[in-house]
């Protein structure tokens, strides 16, 4: 239902998933707190009139810009090459969860109960290399035993930074932690010294310094 809205009231487009932080290829355990939560995955959305300016004056015309008034940006070609993608979207965010998120080699379930396609009749505009501001987090079906359903506030509360826990749910705004939100500061505030002492103390460089992936992740 949400998907539908993006598309089909507020002209967005999907544009992937927000899975940067972890395309390190880093399968460490170390890394199974960061993705094993309530929240599944988060997907990444744009403006489709936007990313069809970006793109049809960035090949025609040599720089990025909107579409004129007047000029319907489903008529254009990019935007029927992406109505295309959507289609098989599903292997790429598939691919994602395999090879970029690591569910599998986390030991994770991929949870197939997500299968992102346009609905029946309708489109689902996709393009991987779009741009978009819109943050789409998309929570388990049930807790990590099985045994709860998923509201929002679980999903909020897995969120690791305070300020990104305020929502506003549709009638008032919630403020996580109000005193220091406002205020700016976090509880590693008072631990930030500690923290960046400790690391000084027990951070050693590696002998070789274009080390990636996991052993990046593993080196301490």
């Amino acid at each position: 239902a949400v998907r539908s809205w993006l598309v089909e009231k507020s002209d967005c487009m999907f544009v992937g998933l927000k899975d940067s932080a972890y395309e390190c290829g880093a399968t460490s355990e170390k890394m199974l707190y960061a993705v094993d939560t309530n929240i599944h995955h988060v997907e990444h959305w744009g403006s489709i009139m936007e990313n069809v300016g970006n793109n049809e004056y960035y090949h025609h015309f040599g720089n990025e810009g909107s579409l004129p008034p007047g000029v319907d940006a489903k008529s254009t070609e990019y935007y029927k090459e992406i109505v295309g993608y959507g289609k098989q979207c599903q292997s790429s965010i598939d691919e994602k969860f395999e090879y970029s998120l690591h569910f599998t080699s986390l030991g994770i379930d991929l949870n197939e109960a997500y299968d992102v396609k346009p609905k029946s009749g309708g489109d689902l505009p996709y393009d991987f290399h779009g741009e978009g501001d819109i943050d789409l987090v998309v929570g388990r079906l049930k807790d990590k035993s099985g045994d709860k359903t998923i509201t929002p506030n679980d999903l909020l509360s897995d969120f690791d930074l305070e300020i990104c826990k305020c929502s506003f749910d549709g009638k008032k705004f919630h403020i996580a932690d109000p005193h220091n939100t406002f205020s700016g500061k976090t509880q590693m505030e008072p631990k930030r010294r500690a923290v960046v002492s400790s690391y000084a103390n027990h951070f050693s460089p590696p002998e070789d310094r274009c080390i990636h992936g996991v052993e990046a992740s593993a080196h301490t």
